[in-house]
């Protein structure tokens, strides 16, 4: 006679639950797929009891984040749950949670910038205990944009931290159609969690490089010393630029200097369009990336752009500003161009993954690392700009 006694079951519980001399069994059903455990590192068999409440960082309503325990994460067929090791606290984490977002509901668990190690998989691409960056594009793989590789603009698309929960939680739940459409990157074993992070910002960077067609007969004005700034200026260097960057705040001047920029401009103390036609012989620079929100429209960069010159809009504007005095009688005349770059593709998260991994040190960036419970520290110090960068770690 079978007992609880003499079954073993590889469920990571010790005995099963015996009332009134009646042994009552797990059905194997339930036992799904094996996960690890992201604190311990031990691969057990997941059952669908006792249920288990992990932390999260939950926007419950704009304005309004709290710690709370919410269920764990289970995978879908197809899909897959991955322990957080670390998320980036981005400028639009900061909007969501002071302004809210046209896509947004709540409550929502924030956080787009995520990378972890899996601890279960329902599928064969990925196993336990593969470390993993997420594209935060949840694509459809069948519209025209992503059969052209442009699934950044899917008609159908959905992002993580947005319209599915993010990675400011202790797991989050990978949807299938993230691993159909190559949405996963492994995370080489020479790169660190934080580090990895900035694999998501990369990626935008290099989609901003590719619209301006960066090479080494321009020289490019990059407008803002912020994280994304430095991550265009590293980039536009990479690709043999002459950088100009420009910036207010002297405590990143340094930074710009090692990112790249081969002169940095302080727009309170210098006129700016007069530098950047000194620094190309009256010429105006090749290309410009507005690198925060609303740099467009504070700067006149019509002005400052050469003849053939590429403005990319690589930042949204608020909707109270706009560009205003285009002069479209020089766009046409002087061959200048208009650019917009939003986001990123999947392939340009693989190729970001690969640049932090070879390419790319970036020691130089300061990160602030801040545990979940200090989640609201770390979207105040990004607000403020107290930091150049935080980062979730658990």
């Amino acid at each position: 006679m079978l007992s609880a006694n003499n079954l073993k079951v590889d469920s990571g519980l010790e005995k099963l639950p015996c009332k009134m001399g009646i042994f009552f069994l797990i059905p194997i059903f339930m036992i799904h797929s094996p996960i690890l455990n992201y604190k311990t590192g031990i691969v057990v068999m997941k059952s669908s009891i006792p249920v288990i409440h992990m932390k999260a960082a939950v926007l419950v309503s704009v304005g309004k984040i709290a710690i709370k325990n919410v269920d764990d994460p289970v995978a879908d067929p197809g899909g897959l749950v991955i322990g957080v090791k670390a998320c980036g606290i981005c400028s639009t984490d900061v909007k969501m949670w002071r302004k809210g977002q046209r896509d947004l509901r709540c409550p929502r668990i924030l956080g787009h910038e995520v990378v972890g190690v899996v601890i279960e998989s329902r599928t064969d691409a990925f196993s336990a205990g593969d470390r993993v960056q997420i594209f935060p594009g949840v694509v459809c793989g069948e519209c025209r944009n992503c059969r052209t590789g442009r699934d950044n603009l899917c008609s159908k698309i959905k992002i993580i931290g947005f319209s599915y929960d993010g990675g400011f939680a202790e797991m989050m739940k990978v949807p299938p159609e993230s691993v159909r459409m190559a949405g996963l990157n492994r995370i080489p074993s020479t790169l660190g969690y934080e580090k990895a992070t900035l694999t998501e910002p990369l990626a935008c960077c290099l989609n901003c490089a590719e619209k301006l067609g960066i090479s080494p007969d321009d020289t490019v004005l990059i407008l803002g010393a912020g994280t994304m700034g430095l991550l265009n200026a590293s980039i536009a260097k990479l690709r043999g630029a002459r950088v100009l960057v420009a910036e207010v705040m002297r405590e990143r001047t340094e930074l710009a200097k090692k990112a790249g920029a081969d002169r940095v401009i302080d727009p309170g103390s210098e006129d700016l369009v007069e530098v950047v036609h000194e620094e190309t012989d009256g010429r105006g620079a090749d290309a410009i990336i507005p690198a925060f929100g609303g740099a467009a429209a504070l700067y006149p960069v019509f002005d400052l752009l050469a003849k053939g010159g590429r403005l990319c809009l690589f930042s949204g504007l608020p909707d109270s500003e706009s560009i205003k005095n285009i002069d479209l009688n020089s766009i046409h005349y002087e061959e200048k161009m208009l650019v917009g770059a939003y986001g990123c593709t999947s392939s340009h998260n693989r190729m970001a993954i690969n640049l932090l991994a070879k390419d790319l040190s970036l020691d130089w960036l300061t990160v602030r690392a801040v545990r979940l419970d200090d989640i609201e520290e770390g979207l105040r110090s990004a607000e403020e700009k107290k930091q150049l960068r935080a980062v979730v770690t658990n």
